[in-house]
């Protein structure tokens, strides 16, 4: 059972590889359009 930790885990988680891949995808679009 995930409790509230399991849930800020993931969200953290969510946050540390969301970000830097959406800095990425934005930056890459600049670079090539």
């Amino acid at each position: 059972m995930i409790g509230w930790w399991g849930a800020v885990g993931y969200g953290v988680l969510g946050a540390v590889i969301g970000v830097p891949a959406g800095f990425i995808i934005s930056a890459s679009r600049h670079l090539f359009d």
